[in-house]
């Protein structure tokens, strides 16, 4: 059983001028010369933050920091400045001269959970518009975990430098998009069933019979299952997407004999509508929530030329040179209950709302190793 406090912050967000110095970028056409802070950061003593009445928790922050959902507990370094040549893209971001120093007992307790903190420090770019005006954002979590002692260490200085590289000529959309000419859905006749979780599935002929679909004098060799994963479709109106369903390669047992009878049954694997990520940040997997469906939906057809199969893979004859005893696994708890404002994409456990501070949710992990 794993044991979680859930604490509500408002959270104002005040921005104070960093000691650090910009080495400017001069404008012109093209790719902007790199973009060089020299940065010393201005750590805080640990202070108490009442999250709930009479609930007080430790808090560790430096001049300018700012809160992130992905991080908790934990200060970030946060930059914007003005992108003086619009052609570029960001290509790279190094740190140097970074000086650390070790965390003291009460910074330590003030962070929480230490296992989040990385061993590498990982700083994040991007290029964002604001009134028509073109910024770069630069982010990081400035803790690691020292390899050679073990101890965490908050960055004391650095040099961070983002360099920028001239953006590709567009190329005409119709050498870009290649619409499918009609729906595969056209034709033929569809049969839509849906997955709640990532795994292997497997539709016998029992389940389809039960489903009142009608599998006499069908060629076995052409099952179908079509689908395109799981997740939501991206926002962005110019992000690459699929137009089609696309084939999904299966496994039909039992199709040797050109019939799909008894006992045989159909296998392929189904996506989970909630998809997980890695962040570099902190070096964690997080989830994206799918907030518009709590399935992810394929569709089953037959007839026609044959569909794709999987292709058995016999492994090797070499001997093994690695030998893997654990991994991290992961899961996540997030009920969409509450919509506070009846519309948007904010929604809210109903669990929240509750005077209680402290909940506790049980998680479980087959064979779990009890040395971590």
């Amino acid at each position: 059983m794993c044991r979680f406090i859930i604490l509500c912050f408002i959270t104002i967000s005040v921005f104070f001028l960093l000691p650090e110095h910009l080495i400017a970028q001069p404008s012109g056409s093209g790719p902007a010369s790199p973009l060089t802070l020299q940065t010393t950061l201005q750590w805080q003593a640990v202070k108490s933050v009442e999250a709930a009445p009479g609930e007080w928790i430790p808090l560790l922050t430096f001049s300018g920091s700012v809160m992130s959902d992905e991080t908790g507990k934990l200060p970030v370094y946060y930059h914007r400045s003005p992108l003086s040549a619009p052609d570029g893209r960001i290509d790279r971001v190094e740190l140097s001269s970074v000086i650390y120093r070790p965390l003291t007992p009460p910074e330590i307790l003030a962070i929480g959970d230490v296992n989040c903190i990385p061993s590498t420090v990982n700083p994040s770019a991007q290029i964002v518009t604001q009134r028509k005006e073109l910024f770069t954002e630069i982010s990081f979590l400035p803790f690691r975990v020292n390899l050679e002692n073990g101890r965490i260490e908050k960055i004391i200085s650095f040099t961070l430098t983002c360099y920028f590289k001239e953006n590709q000529p567009e190329l005409s959309s119709t050498s870009v998009v290649d619409f499918a000419e009609h729906s595969v859905l056209a034709s033929g006749t569809w049969y839509k069933f849906s997955a709640s979780a990532r795994g292997l599935y497997s539709l016998s002929y029992e389940d389809l019979i039960a489903s009142d679909i009608n599998l006499s004098g069908i060629d076995a060799h052409t099952i179908k299952i079509y689908g395109n994963g799981g997740g939501m479709l991206p926002e962005a109106n110019d992000a690459p997407r699929i137009d089609d369903l696309r084939e999904l390669s299966i496994r039909v047992s039992g199709e040797e004999d050109g019939e799909f009878g008894p006992g045989d049954y159909i296998l392929f694997y189904g996506e989970s509508p909630d998809t997980w990520y890695y962040s570099g940040a902190d070096g964690l997997f997080r989830h994206q929530k799918n907030i518009y469906s709590n399935n992810t939906f394929y569709f089953l057809t037959f007839g026609g030329v044959p569909g794709k199969r999987l292709i058995a893979d016999h492994g090797t004859s070499l001997p093994a040179t690695n030998t893997i005893t654990w991994f991290n696994d992961y899961a996540f708890y997030e009920n969409d209950d509450i919509n506070l404002i009846k519309s948007g994409r904010e929604w809210f456990d109903a669990a929240y709302f509750d005077a209680t501070l402290q909940r506790y949710y049980s998680f479980l992990f087959p064979d779990l190793d009890q040395n971590y």
